[in-house]
């Protein structure tokens, strides 16, 4: 699409700099991916460090959007390269609400029984059968609430550490 040469339009320098303005707070606004992209709509003659100081921008978001820049791709996403995607909050949550329910853990009945976690005093857990295992409660977890797909072991890494599981060892 072409547009009208600039000296064709009918703009004053207070509109341009009432764009620009706009366009620094909805940069401003903006996540971190939608930071990069609106990025790349920057002068493609300014280096990183202009776009750093002028836009308020991490270093990496201007060094990113010069990779975009350089392979012509405005207003594109940037890819995640890690390989992993980041775990779903809402399923770290009820997971941390299910090991807190009564019927997986208990209260210890010893009030000294608490374990200091940067000033937070939390009280020790145990967990209510006494031989339920881990896998017990990940079945168990699973069956309560079975849209929601978790792993093993991601079940097991999210167990608080101030929830006890009970071996044989202790009866």
């Amino acid at each position: 699409m072409r547009y009208p040469p600039l000296d064709k339009l009918d703009i004053t320098i207070d509109d341009s700099a009432q764009i620009v303005n706009n366009l620094k707070y909805l940069i401003d606004v903006s996540d971190y991916s939608e930071k990069i992209k609106l990025l790349a709509l920057a002068s493609k003659n300014w280096g990183r460090l202009k776009i750093e100081n002028f836009f308020l921008c991490s270093e990496h978001q201007a060094r990113y959007r010069a990779y975009l820049r350089d392979d012509d791709q405005i207003l594109c996403s940037p890819i995640d390269l890690r390989g992993n995607i980041a775990f779903d909050p809402i399923i770290e949550k009820a997971i941390y609400d299910f090991y807190h329910t009564d019927e997986i853990s208990r209260a210890s009945p010893n009030k000294k029984d608490v374990l200091q976690n940067n000033e937070n005093p939390n009280p020790i857990r145990h967990m209510l059968m006494t031989l339920m295992t881990l896998m017990e409660t990940y079945q168990q977890f699973i069956q309560n609430s079975s849209s929601m797909h978790v792993g093993k072991s991601k079940s097991c890494s999210l167990k608080p550490k101030w929830i006890k599981t009970i071996t044989l060892h202790d009866i």
